[in-house]
């Protein structure tokens, strides 16, 4: 037995309003499942800079006041509707796909936001059946684990190394760290070429042009002929370092030694990388690292709103695979209509097709068709017109409440 459950046709009946609290809530959102989002939470974005923010990544983070959401269920939409990708991450910086949103978790989206304007987003949620979606922002966390303590295998979370290779090694060790248990140590043969080999982490968050930014580092070393200390770069996808500094230590010391520098983020930057630097030969040691914006200046303004609960009633459809007549049918379809207006809607022509079944290995010309409605003891037959059988095209006349959503 076959059965297709179809989010085919989604009638709507109200008209958009511009206004925040009056938008249509979206019942076209992807990957659905078959199921429809009950919760949504309004998130306004207000820019004060007199520059327009085009995909710039935002960090948003719930209250603790509202219900931890499910990931994969988690939804973003403009005001208007469309859907925007977006990511999930936890307090260690690493993306999440699935599970309850935990306690200092966040979310990354892409904002649009015009200067001196606002803008609203929305976060929808609440919908069991809703699958993982496959597309997620490329964007990076915010800078985490400067102190080498966290991470599993060769290196710590969030830090990527140059390949080693017999004549260069980036290792993570426990050799007298700064703090903690751990530190990055380099180690360079005697007679190589000088090379900016380094452990490095990129940051997309929060470097905003004219940001201001502090940069601390420590760094010991033993038998170093050259340069030894840290690295920072900002700059954007185009050219990474337009903010070039090399911070070393003069002259390298056994003793743990801290590198500071404060720095502004140039026109069009939105990445920071800071990595370790032994531009010679000997061995050097790395730990407590910090990179911070340190200017007070709110040009982004972000709020979270209160969670609304779908304003539907939902009559589902009849869950067990059964029809009233004599027919034996081989497959089904779902169709959900939606009335968002506050009037009922009441013998209203409604078009449906079959072709979404067709994808789904649905053949042949349609024949015999029964359109059932509601569910147990209510379920009842609807009068169905095959408006093209070779094409599944059909249409039925329906009646639904106001604000309701409507199974068939």
């Amino acid at each position: 037995m076959l059965r297709f459950c179809l989010a085919s046709l989604v009638l709507c009946f109200a008209v958009l309003s511009a206004s925040a609290e009056n938008v249509r809530w979206n019942n076209s959102l992807s990957f659905s499942g078959g199921g429809i989002w009950t919760i949504r939470i309004p998130l306004a974005i207000e820019n004060g800079t007199t520059a327009p923010i085009e995909g710039k990544p935002i960090k948003v983070q719930l209250p603790e006041t509202v219900k931890p959401p499910v990931v994969r269920e988690i939804r973003i939409t403009k005001e208007d509707g469309q859907e925007v990708i977006f990511s999930v991450f936890n307090a260690k910086n690493e993306r999440v796909f699935d599970g309850e949103l935990a306690k200092d978790s966040y979310l990354m989206i892409p904002a649009d936001c015009d200067p001196g304007k606002k803008t609203v987003y929305f976060l929808y949620y609440g919908n069991e059946k809703a699958e993982v979606v496959p597309d997620y922002l490329e964007a990076g966390g915010a800078f985490s684990n400067g102190d080498f303590e966290e991470g599993g295998g060769a290196l710590p979370l969030h830090w990527v190394s140059d390949r080693n290779d017999a004549a260069h090694q980036n290792l993570w060790v426990n050799e007298n760290p700064k703090s903690g248990k751990k530190c990055m140590k380099t180690v360079i043969k005697d007679g190589e070429a000088p090379s900016w080999f380094a452990v490095r982490q990129t940051i997309f968050y929060p470097i905003v042009p004219g940001g201001k930014y502090k940069f601390s580092g420590w760094v010991r070393s033993e038998n170093v002929k050259g340069r030894t200390g840290w690295f920072v770069h900002i700059g954007n996808s185009t050219r990474g370092d337009i903010v070039n500094r090399v911070l070393t230590p003069e002259p390298p010391s056994a003793e743990w030694k801290e590198i500071t520098i404060e720095l502004t983020a140039p026109e069009n930057a939105d990445r920071a990388t800071v990595g370790t630097v032994l531009y010679g030969t000997g061995t050097a040691w790395f730990d407590n690292v910090s990179f911070e914006r340190i200017d007070k200046e709110k040009t982004l303004q972000f709020a979270v709103g209160e969670p609304e609960i779908i304003p539907y009633k939902v009559y589902e459809a009849e869950k067990e695979f059964a029809v009233l007549d004599e027919n034996d049918y081989l497959c089904r379809s779902t169709f959900r209509i939606i009335n968002d207006s506050d009037k009922p809607l009441e013998n209203a022509v409604v078009l449906m097709t079959l072709r979404g079944a067709l994808a789904h290995g649905l053949r042949g010309t349609m024949k015999d068709v029964t359109l059932v409605m509601g569910s147990g003891a209510e379920q009842k037959n609807i009068p169905v017109n095959i408006l093209d059988a070779a094409n599944h095209r059909l249409s039925a006349r329906i009646s639904v409440p106001a604000k309701a959503v409507q199974y068939l």
